[in-house]
């Protein structure tokens, strides 16, 4: 009574290649109209819509968990089980193409710019309004109030789950996943940049420079390009100005020729006056 081979092979539910239906192989640019095309696809179209009202898109997909899918309506145990199995053989297929390309895949959506944003480097340090503007620069605009009526500073937001996100009623569940996920990416992105700063400051000894010239050269292998620091002085570091005399000149050139050493060691311009008010000698070397 068993049935064929082929006819088992019949019915298992294939699923064509992203590039077979018209998509991106990079799901990470994924619109949320994208996934309800791939929805389609999967036989499971009748949930495209709520897919897309909760802006389930390509760059959050792949955070979907089971209780995710019976809060969109998916109440067949069948549907969220064969989901959740063609969801993660879209997960393996997608990191093996990024695997054969030889470069990790990424999202048009991405982390602002904290300089740019006009926002300081630490964090936790953030009033409630420094928080509501990194929410607006995710482009998050419809939650930020939310955030400042519930009062989140910059030393609870790390804090912060998808289950406080929706508590604060951040209704969508795209972009309460889309937020934590920016969360983390934010706090990995800090403490990979305190190592490096502990790194620089532990291998470089400012003291040398101050007595040294040329000879100061970095233990460690970190430089200011590979930090990403501008290497430009501030104005008023350079050169003296006409009609102060060769003295001033030179000593203005002394003060540059230290900063750009420093610079070169990968020290930040913010380090630098940091450590200027706490060494008079570094201070008064720097013509600060």
């Amino acid at each position: 009574n068993c049935k064929p081979a082929a006819d088992s092979q019949q019915a298992v539910r294939k699923t064509p290649s992203p590039r077979e239906i018209g998509l991106s192989p990079n799901v990470f640019l994924w619109s949320a109209k994208d996934v309800g095309t791939w929805l389609g696809v999967l036989g499971l179209g009748d949930y495209s819509a709520a897919f897309e009202a909760n802006k389930l898109q390509g760059d959050v997909i792949f955070l979907l968990l089971e209780s995710h899918l019976q809060d969109l309506g998916m109440r067949k145990v069948g549907d969220r089980l064969y989901f959740m199995e063609e969801l993660t053989q879209l997960h393996d297929s997608t990191n093996a193409w990024a695997k054969a390309l030889g470069t990790p895949l990424s999202s048009t959506r991405r982390l602002p710019n904290l300089h740019k944003a006009g926002l300081p480097a630490e964090v936790v340090s953030w009033s409630v309004k420094e928080v509501v503007r990194w929410v607006e620069a995710l482009g998050l605009h419809e939650w930020a109030p939310l955030f400042l009526s519930h009062r989140v500073q910059g030393d609870v937001m790390f804090s912060l789950t998808e289950v406080t996100l929706k508590e604060m009623g951040m209704a969508r569940i795209g972009d309460r996943l889309f937020t934590v996920d920016c969360l983390q990416s934010l706090y990995e992105e800090l403490t990979s940049w305190k190592k490096r700063r502990e790194t620089v400051q532990a291998t470089v000894d400012p003291a040398r420079l101050l007595g040294g010239g040329a000879s100061a050269a970095p233990q460690g292998g970190v430089t200011s390009a590979g930090r990403g620091y501008a290497t430009a002085s501030p104005s008023g570091a350079g050169a003296g100005s006409a009609g102060t005399g060769g003295g001033r000149g030179s000593a203005g050139a002394g003060a540059s020729s230290v900063l750009q050493q420093l610079l070169a060691q990968g020290f930040s311009l913010q380090e630098v006056y940091a450590l200027a008010k706490s060494r008079p000698d570094l201070a008064a070397k720097l013509g600060l």
